[in-house]
Parts: structure tokens; sequence; C-alpha cells
């Protein structure tokens, strides 16, 4: 394989505008979001003085973030994203400027940060369905892959560098620091955010019932369902619609159950209804309830990061700036995967490649657990950031060939719902098993219980093993995706002439 093959495509940027402000917004929310939760993980182990109210943090946000996802998943497939986006980032701005009132107080105070984090669970709940459902109306269908890619770049790119930032900042002018600066970034980002078109939710009354079911084999699988790791670069990535034969065979009656949420959506349903929608099609698709299955069991079973500040001060002997390497040492990897992923949008066996990737995470974890040494430690938690992204870019690929348009924000809801809470609990049981055991011995367990979890979804889900990420990708009409009240404002990006425009 050529080195021209692995490199991230990187046609969304060159072909539009659009994209360009996502994507430079993105990279700077993803650096601010590192400073902050570096910080604050450091700040509440220093005033708590166990990883368990690390793990507990966690746990507040992940509540409130489901809260806030289901809620603005179903708002997101209602109204204009932009301004969903924009109010929730200034939301998410003076939550961070709270934090950094609390900690330049004489006695910060561990409640408020407790408090701060059902805010900001709430705040990030309600806009990430409306960042992840925009990409496709910016880049168009055929470059969702490529979309998530670059994304996931940004996402790496400030995982990587922010905790080493956060963990100078940290040791030298101190927490407060830190969230100022993300504050800042949220600043900048919304004025570039700003000058996105209005992006309103292509209305699913307006396809007919029996359309829609027949694009999606018959069975529409693809038409009801959502469920997606999502944020901006989750909705960011993979194909069109599900291939026939990945449905399962009560997906007759899921078809109908789409023709009659679409006709509900279009006469104003009950968000009960709404949600349901995308549960019972996570719930009928194999494909994606054994993406979630793999998922879930890899996060909550081999969760290492609650355990940094522990296992940089007792194990490896370090201080802040050993757990900002320890923070940054998996987005190394990460950053690395996604630089390289070339190669995942030409996977012929994206489900095997997914389940080999989970299973790399899982024995990462447990490896790491064994390390005694900082310099062994930190290639193995590079190569767990590897073995994830690979995992997260097909995941998402896949998600996203089985999701239709007016759907995207509930879908991903759901998605990020499982996404966020897991790896909050996974955290929350690291933090309760590093108090019976020593963490290194937690991990070694939770590491080789993901391997065999994973595995065994793997070989009980045909439909994972066989999954494509080009199922209907042929038929598919790469204009339907775009909103109607944003074609003319992304017509440079149909228009050979204009697609260079600068940021």
């Amino acid at each position: 394989m050529r080195l021209g093959e692995l490199a991230a495509d990187t046609t969304p940027l060159r072909e539009s505008r659009e994209f360009r402000l996502l994507f430079a917004a993105s990279a700077l929310s993803m650096l601010g979001t590192a400073l902050t939760s570096v910080a604050a993980s450091i700040q509440v182990y220093d005033i708590g003085g166990s990883s368990l109210h690390v793990g507990m943090v966690n746990i507040v946000i992940s509540v409130s973030l489901c809260i806030g996802l289901l809620t603005g998943g179903v708002v997101a497939d209602r109204t204009d994203r932009r301004k969903i986006i924009l109010g929730t980032r200034a939301g998410a701005a003076v939550v961070v400027l709270a934090l950094a009132v609390n900690a330049m107080a004489d006695n910060p105070r561990l409640w408020v940060i407790y408090l701060l984090a059902v805010a900001a669970g709430l705040v990030n709940g309600l806009g990430a369905p409306a960042l992840m459902a925009v990409t496709p109306a910016l880049v168009g269908r055929r470059q969702l892959a490529a979309a998530g890619a670059l994304l996931t770049l940004t996402t790496q790119f400030g995982a990587m560098v922010g905790p080493t930032v956060a963990g100078l900042v940290a040791a030298g002018p101190g927490v407060a620091t830190c969230y100022l600066l993300d504050a800042s970034g949220f600043a900048v980002g919304a004025l570039l955010l700003w000058r996105l078109p209005e992006l309103r939710p292509e209305r699913a009354g307006a396809e007919p019932a029996d359309t829609a079911g027949a694009e999606s084999g018959g069975a529409d699988s693809a038409g009801d369902v959502a469920a997606g790791r999502t944020d901006a670069n989750d909705s960011a990535t993979a194909g069109d619609r599900p291939a026939p034969e990945a449905v399962p065979e009560a997906a007759p009656d899921a078809g109908a159950e789409a023709g009659a949420d679409a006709g509900t959506e279009a006469e104003g349903s009950h968000p009960l209804h709404e949600i349901a929608a995308g549960f019972r099609h996570v719930r009928a698709d194999p494909v994606i309830r054994a993406l979630m299955l793999v998922d879930l069991f890899a996060v909550l079973l081999a969760m290492p990061y609650a355990l940094f500040p522990q296992m940089g001060e007792r194990v490896f002997d370090g201080g802040p700036i050993t757990v900002g390497l320890l923070y940054s040492a998996p987005s190394v990897g990460a950053f690395l995967g996604a630089l390289t992923s070339g190669w995942t949008g030409r996977s012929t066996r994206p489900g095997v490649a997914l389940a080999t990737a989970a299973a790399g995470w899982g024995l990462a974890v447990a490896a790491f657990g064994a390390a005694e040494l900082l310099w062994l430690a930190l290639p193995l938690l590079a190569l767990a950031g590897y073995a994830d992204t690979i995992s997260e870019i097909l995941r998402r690929a896949l998600i996203q060939a089985y999701t239709p348009d007016h759907l995207q924000g509930r879908v991903g809801s759901l998605w990020l719902a499982q996404a966020t809470a897991a790896p909050s609990a996974g955290n929350a049981l690291a933090g309760v098993g590093a108090k019976l055991v020593a963490p290194g011995t937690f991990l070694m367990a939770g590491g080789i219980a993901c391997v065999a979890a994973v595995g065994a979804v793997a070989s009980g889900s045909p439909a994972l093993r066989k999954a494509t990420l080009t199922g209907g990708a042929d038929d598919f009409d790469e204009t339907a995706a775009v909103p109607a009240s944003a074609t003319d404002s992304l017509a440079e990006r149909q228009d050979p002439d204009d697609r260079h425009q600068p940021v």
C-alpha cells in the first residue's frame, strides 16, 4: 500500500468553504475541551484526594449529557441547526468561565464543580446532535467518511496537545488559566461558525413513505434508526444506505414504522415518540446493534483515564506534567491513526476490522496496566489510542451508512448518549476498582475482559462481519442530502471554479 493511499483524504477541506469553518472551529473547541478536561481532573483530585471523585464527576456529566442529548436530538431535527450550535457554544463558554471563577477563589469548592458539571453536560448535550448533523449539508454524502476522518484529526490533535499544555499550565499559572484559554477558544470558534448558512433539517414528511421504504431495501432499518457516537466528527463519517442483506427479517415491520414515523413527524409528533423511533431502529438493525455493543464493552471494561492522576503520582512518581503526558499519549496514537486512515474507506470487511481494533484497545490497556515504567507506558497508551481511532472511524462510517438524513439528530443523540455514558461509567468503575485492588491490576483484568467480550459479539454477529461501507451508495442522490435552505449558500461546493475560496 502506497503512502498516498494511507493519508487522510482532504477533499472536503479543498471543496467546501463551510467545512473549513467547521474544521477550524472544531480544532479550537477540541483543544479547549482537552485543557478543561485535564484541568478539572487535576483540580478534583487535588480537592477530593481520590480517583473516585474524578470518576463520579464523569458520571454526573454523563447523566446530564444524556438528558441534553435526547432533547437536543429532537430539536436538531426540527429547527435551524446553526442557531442551536451558536446558542449552546455561548452557554458552554459561561460554564467554563464559572469554573475559572471557582478556581481563582481562595477555597475552591468541589460541590461547585459538580454543579457546573451538570450544566456543562446539559449544554453540550443540546448542541452535539446539531453539530454532528450539519456535515452532510456542508460536504455531501460522498465525502462523509473523509470529513469524519478530518474532524477526528481535530479531536485527536486537541487531545494530544491539550493535556500536555494543561499539565504545564496547571503546574505554572494554575488550572484557572486553562479554563480561561478554553473560553477564549469558544469566542473565536463562535465567530467562525457565525459565517455558516442557515442549516435546517430535511422533513421526513416531504418523502413518500413508500419511497423511503424502497430506498432501504423494503425494510428501512436504515430508515428509522439512529445510533451514533457522533459529534460534528461523527455525523461526518460515512456512506449512504445499507445493503439489503444487512436488514433483519423483521425489517418489513420496521419499514412500516418508518412510514408511520415520517407521517407523524410531518404533523409534529410528541418528542418522546420521535425518540422512540430511533430506539426501535437500533433494536431492529443487527449491524448497528452489534456496533454499539462492541463500543459499550470496550469503554466500560477497559477505561483507564480516571486512574491517570493516581497512577501518575503513585506508580510513575510524577506530578501534573506526568499526568498530562498520560492523558496525551493515547491521542498521539489516535492522531496517527486518523492521519493514516485513508485505507478505512476502502475496507471490504469493515466490521471485522472494527472488532479487531476494539480488541487491540483492550490488549493495549491491559499491557499498560502491567507497565511500571513511564517510557513503556506511554507507547502502550499511544497504541491503545491508535486502535480506538481506527475502530471509531469505521464505526461512524457504518452507522452513517445506515442512518437517513431526517433522523440524523435523533440517531446521533442516541449514539452520543452511549458514547458519553459508557466511558463515564467505565471511569467510575475504574475508580471503584482502584479502591479494591491496585490500579494496574484492575486495568489488566478489564483489558482482558474487553477482548473476550468483543470477540463474543463479533463471533455471534454475522451481520457485523459481512457489513460493508458502500451499501446503496451507487444509487444515492448526493444533492438530496442538502437542505433547501442551505443549497444556495453552498453553491460553491458544486461549482468547480469556486472550490478553493479561503476561510
